[in-house]
């Protein structure tokens, strides 16, 4: 784990589905604490270690008007004070109350730690399953209730700072079930907006990258189609003519001719769908940044490759015959450096 993160406590609770069931399940939640002897420390250690890689939703807490108050940022800041098991369960009944039967019951790891002088608090919610047990007497068994990290329900949210009075209104959230479909932001909302009370933030370098990263993973992902991978390259140059203007990401989209299959799957490539709603000044150098070379792979061995945004300029590129594919690339430059890689 990162020599500056440590942590100091970690709380187990079992948060049961509460929205619209009478009487609340309040019997229901079930809690205890987490001993650093534990496998399940060391598994929370791995989370702390990459949550600056894991997490890229950043969030803040929608304040209460003037009053400068939010119900759950109080929760939070009163178990940071106080470290109890006890003092969290008023976060997951919270939690508890805004899930409804499409989420099921999750399984809630509260951990407390430090970062040299800053308090931190990580929540995550690992959602009930069904699994497969192989049995040494060749047979399987299915076993319900099983919670996996890697389930697209699975949820996350990590705050830290300096202060216990005035800090505490921005952090950093993992929700893989916004990104499934187009109607996920309904089926999630509970998680972010109504259980959190916050709202996505998005600063112009976050936003350059995120997209200049969508457009990467789509181009490295050998199932998109080559004409489709050609449209990818084209809207990475149009994102000079936006350079200093903002807009979102869905209403840059919406400007290109481009077909609704590859418009959603850019977004569907983001962090987030939600991501692609948030405005924020387009900056075509931060997206090359991220998505930098376009790359041609000849069957003779060769490969061809420059920055994305010039390499129609770089090279020229002529087909030689139209049946078979072939075509001759040819440019001309001063030989700079030469670098053998090994395979």
């Amino acid at each position: 784990m990162c020599a500056c993160r440590t942590i100091s406590k970690v709380f187990c609770y079992l948060s049961p589905v509460g929205k619209g069931v009478e009487p609340f399940p309040l019997t229901e939640i079930r809690s205890f604490e987490i001993n650093s002897t534990d496998q399940m420390w060391t598994k929370l250690e791995d989370v702390i270690k990459n949550i600056d890689k894991t997490c890229e939703i950043d969030i803040k807490f929608i304040s209460d008007g003037a009053k400068q108050k939010n119900e759950t940022r109080d929760e939070i800041i009163t178990l940071l004070n106080e470290k109890s098991l006890k003092k969290g369960l008023p976060l997951i009944e919270r939690l508890s109350r805004n899930t409804d039967k499409s989420c099921k019951i999750g399984l809630v790891f509260i951990v407390l730690g430090k970062n040299e002088k800053k308090d931190y608090i990580l929540i995550a919610r690992y959602p009930s399953e069904e699994g497969i047990v192989l049995k040494t007497t060749n047979q399987v068994e299915i076993v319900k209730d099983v919670f996996l990290k890697n389930s697209h329900r699975y949820k996350l949210a990590f705050f830290e700072d300096e202060s216990l009075q005035g800090g505490f209104w921005k952090g950093k959230a993992i929700d893989k079930q916004i990104n499934d479909s187009s109607n996920s932001k309904l089926i999630s909302d509970y998680w972010i907006k109504d259980f959190l009370k916050c709202e996505l933030e998005l600063t112009e370098n976050q936003g350059n990258k995120l997209l200049g990263r969508a457009l990467r993973k789509i181009l490295n992902d050998e199932s998109t189609p080559e004409s489709d991978k050609d449209v990818i390259n084209s809207i990475a140059s149009s994102a000079k003519l936006l350079n200093g203007k903002s807009k979102s990401i869905s209403t840059f989209l919406k400007s290109l001719s481009i077909s609704d299959e590859n418009r959603n799957r850019i977004i569907s490539a983001l962090p987030s769908r939600a991501i692609a709603e948030q405005v924020f000044k387009f900056n075509s150098e931060i997206i090359n940044g991220e998505y930098n070379l376009k790359a041609v792979y000849l069957n003779n061995g060769a490969i061809v490759m420059a920055p994305t945004d010039s390499f129609d300029k770089v090279f020229t590129m002529n087909r030689v015959d139209a049946e078979t594919g072939e075509v001759n690339i040819s440019t001309e430059g001063i030989v700079q450096k030469q670098t053998i890689r090994v395979k």
